[in-house]
């Protein structure tokens, strides 16, 4: 039994569909039926009752879904112990990260294992900037900090905001910038909108929605560069406490902005604010996360040979797809 099936198994039951929790999983519908109905075989047990479009949880299958759990959480926490014993560091007492807000809200649990892995007294310190704030100082970054940021898979869409010479030193292989995981954004709204029931939705659709997000320049700057109507950093609602977004987008009706980490690692770190539908946009927008600091910094490279690590053994389907490595292929040509 791989640990991949009893996630998907989850999936399925959180999103009430195959479809949806295969598009999660980035696998094909095709490939999640049939991974669910080897699951059944080989429990020897009916876990779904299927009318038509609709597929509901057996009593069998709730008792079999509450171990699962236990096992998928317990198998995550084993690759962070795998991951940090491939790459042990020394570190201080007390580890001090600057990052930005998506970095804070999608990883703080995954810093936190790396940080008691390295030392067991180790104590997390986390500032949040914004990535532009933090690429601005690159030459100026404290060694003993790790530094985590989100940059556009596409740098032209913030090159007003990042000089030349970040742009070329970012771009030389694992120099100053270590890239770790791609991700694309995706629009969250309610199971409620007409956009639910669609399996596309293009960007320029939403120039008549309001748009909730975090205020992040980064990621205001990236909607506005996708939703005309944006392009001034006019969005409907910029907040600090994300919790507000699954609030505007349930009971105002709202578009949410988020990122398609899939959920077999995000459930592990994202609070659930709302029971909606993620789609992702059209045209493709994707960012890369990364650790900046020089050959000096002691924890650049360690922190990002930790994600690697990690996210090879959670989401191996997902990082096959979406190779941070990208960044460096699609940009060099532009700022060499």
């Amino acid at each position: 039994m791989q640990i991949e099936s009893l996630s998907l198994f989850l999936t399925v039951i959180e999103t009430r569909s195959i479809t949806k929790a295969a598009q999660k999983m980035y696998i094909t519908p095709q490939g999640a039926s049939s991974a669910i109905k080897a699951l059944e075989k080989q429990l020897g047990m009916k876990l779904f009752e299927r009318t038509g479009a609709c597929i509901e949880l057996t009593q069998q299958g709730a008792e079999v879904a509450h171990e699962a759990q236990k096992v998928v959480a317990a198998y995550q926490k084993m690759q962070s112990v795998v991951a940090m014993q491939n790459n042990r560091v020394a570190s201080r007492d007390i580890l001090k990260v600057v990052a930005t807000p998506f970095v804070r809200q999608t990883l703080t649990a995954v810093i936190q294992d790396y940080a008691a892995y390295s030392n067991d007294n180790a104590v997390v310190q986390v500032i949040e900037k914004n990535a532009f704030e933090i690429a601005r100082g690159f030459e100026t970054l404290d060694n003993d900090t790790l530094y985590l940021l989100d940059l556009p898979l596409d740098l032209e869409i913030a090159s007003e905001e990042l000089s030349p010479s970040f742009c070329r030193l970012a771009l030389q292989e694992y120099a100053i910038f270590h890239p770790f995981v791609l991700s694309n954004f995706v629009i969250k709204c309610s199971e409620f909108s007409p956009y639910a029931a669609k399996d596309t939705i293009k960007w320029t659709d939403l120039t008549a929605d309001q748009i909730a997000c975090h205020d992040d320049p980064f990621l205001i700057k990236v909607i506005g560069r996708y939703v005309p109507t944006c392009r001034r950093g006019n969005v409907g609602m910029k907040v600090s406490n994300t919790e507000l977004i699954g609030t505007a987008i349930n009971q105002s009706g709202m578009i949410g902005i988020s990122a398609s980490l899939p959920v077999a690692f995000g459930e592990r770190n994202w609070k659930k604010t709302y029971n909606g539908v993620a789609i992702e946009p059209k045209p493709k927008a994707s960012f890369v996360t990364g650790a900046l600091g020089s050959p000096e910094n002691k924890h650049a490279k360690s922190f990002c040979l930790f994600m690697q690590n990690l996210l090879a053994h959670l989401i191996p389907s997902y990082m096959k797809k979406n190779d941070p490595s990208e960044f460096y292929k699609k940009n060099r040509r532009r700022f060499s």
